[in-house]
């Protein structure tokens, strides 16, 4: 291609990129595609599932990652590199794939070819890239021309190479196990007595954790009265399970009784799945003073705050809205740190040995100048291929492979390449 076409093609790519329409799934630079510096050679990784605190653009667009099958980098370029070279590398990095990598290359020798007039860089693979129980799953697009790609946005192919655009390519979402209500005791059971129970069969058919929602009355209304009721496992001698319970926000004394308010109408709580299995076949029971459970609403629940203590003393004032306790917050998950581990050094790139250009690049470390563009066909460059690396797509040693570890990677490929592109 003639050099007066190669600029007018990036010319039109240009126009062409801002009015090129987005797919509905089009990940954007930004929350969930890193653009940062790897050893000199500008990446863009785009974190689909993450292990270590990363965002994960797949996990909350509810999206099967096993029907990705490529990925197209949405781009600019750079008017006057694309007129010499643009080359780097793009890929995936899974516990499935480990580091894999496949090069481009606008002069033609890599196994992808830049379209500089639309404005992408496509990687298409015959198989889905990535699997159902990776743990980590990424994208990214490594530039060894050190300015020449600029990525807007990143789209994901589907098995035919279209770009998957919409809800339809989405994983489907589990529908969850309708509430149900179960009723109770229509009169109070009598002091520390017991009632109807919430039975095994029916908790374990909402599945997992289970959120209750009592309807209660208190009883005996006095200023002194304490209005108290104890979650229990009926078939086990009626041993408690409220120190095994979370709520929203709620109240128990030390020996396990949960405090209702004189006006308060419910009480909501939830009953981890392991609660639930270990239950005998009557289910959830209440040992009640004061208060009567008329219904129980259950339904898919998950963990929420500790509940609050109120002690003895304390709770007739709690139970008739004279006393608050301190409400408890659920602590933050912990974030695992890892320390990347240490890149190896990279071996020299070695010159490679090319045929005269019509098209050279100016050395940087020449004093002299180089001789004038011709305006005839330039041939081909043979770039210099980057050395091997060992180890390239080992496992990485934690979640996901820490970019210190590919420094070697990117800056020998990338070196060699731009050494290959000033000989002359």
């Amino acid at each position: 291609m003639k050099l007066k076409k190669i600029l007018a093609a990036v010319a039109a790519a240009a126009v062409a990129v801002s009015t090129m329409a987005v797919s509905a799934f089009a990940i954007d630079v930004g929350t969930y595609v890193e653009n940062w510096d790897n050893g000199g050679t500008p990446m863009y990784t785009a974190y689909l599932v993450a292990d270590d605190g990363k965002p994960q653009w797949a996990v909350d667009n509810n999206f099967d990652v096993t029907t990705i099958y490529g990925v197209t980098f949405n781009c600019t370029f750079d008017a006057d590199k694309a007129a010499s070279w643009i080359g780097g590398a793009v890929g995936a990095n899974s516990n499935s794939t480990g580091w894999k990598q496949i090069e481009f290359s606008t002069d033609g020798g890599k196994e992808i070819t830049p379209d500089i007039e639309n404005g992408t860089i496509t990687w298409k693979s015959s198989d889905p890239i990535f699997k159902a129980d990776d743990k980590y799953v990424q994208l990214w697009i490594a530039d060894y021309s050190k300015g020449g790609v600029t990525v807007k946005s990143v789209d994901l192919l589907d098995k035919d190479g279209n770009v998957i655009s919409g809800a339809a390519e989405a994983a489907p979402v589990a529908e969850a196990a309708p509430a149900v209500t179960v009723e109770l005791d229509a009169e109070y059971p009598g002091d520390w007595g017991a009632g109807k129970c919430i039975s095994k069969s029916d908790l374990e058919a909402i599945g997992g954790d289970v959120k209750v929602v009592l309807t209660v009355e208190a009883s005996n209304i006095s200023d002194d009265s304490s209005y108290v009721f104890r979650p229990m496992d009926y078939d086990n001698s009626w041993t408690g399970v409220t120190d095994k319970l979370t709520a929203e926000q709620a109240a128990a004394k030390p020996d396990g009784m949960m405090q209702v308010k004189k006006d308060q109408t419910t009480v909501e709580f939830v009953v981890p799945a392991d609660v639930v299995a270990s239950l005998g076949a009557s289910g959830l029971g209440f040992q009640v003073n004061n208060v009567t459970i008329k219904s129980a609403e259950i339904s898919a629940g998950a963990p929420e705050n500790p509940l609050a203590t109120v002690e003895d003393a304390d709770t007739p004032a709690y139970c008739n809205g004279t006393f608050e306790p301190e409400w408890p917050k659920a602590a933050p998950a912990a974030v695992e740190e890892t320390t990347a581990p240490a890149a190896e050094e990279a071996p020299e790139a070695e010159e490679a040995e090319d045929e005269d250009v019509d098209v050279d690049v100016e050395p940087e470390e020449e004093e002299e100048e180089a001789e004038p563009v011709a305006e005839t066909e330039a041939p081909a460059v043979e770039e210099a291929p980057a050395p091997a690396v060992e180890n390239a797509t080992a496992a990485p040693a934690t979640g996901n492979t820490a970019a210190a570890s590919i420094v070697a990677v990117m800056a020998v490929a990338g070196v060699a390449a731009i050494a290959a592109k000033k000989r002359k």
